[in-house]
């Protein structure tokens, strides 16, 4: 990201819509998850990383595994997996977004 790039978004999807969310902001990351059963599709929280934020105008190595429940984010020296049912639903895509400035993506590789 640029120094003007606000929250970016890594979201992975379902039929029915989001399952699974890390917002990167200046914040820290914050990682979601979608309950299917909410009628409003309301996120929870399944962990606050304030110490994980991106570096302006630096390349960042950012590994996220999606297998069953879990779902494992690899940031530098940062591994954690966290748990939850709606990251076990069945996945039809998955997006990056971010709100101003400029984000790069560089030998980004998906795997079934």
């Amino acid at each position: 990201p640029d120094a003007a790039t606000k929250p970016i978004l890594f979201t992975s999807n379902g039929e029915d819509g989001h399952f699974f969310r890390i917002v990167f902001s200046l914040a820290g990351a914050g990682v979601r998850a979608f309950p299917p059963d909410e009628k409003d599709h309301k996120s929870i929280a399944l962990g606050n990383e304030p110490a994980l934020k991106l570096k302006p105008d630096a390349w960042t190595p950012v590994s996220v595994e999606l297998r069953g429940s879990k779902a494992t984010l690899k940031i530098g020296d940062f591994t954690k997996t966290y748990e939850h049912a709606s990251i076990a639903r069945p996945k039809t895509n998955l997006s990056i977004g971010f709100a101003f400035g400029t984000v790069s993506v560089k030998d980004l590789v998906v795997e079934k």
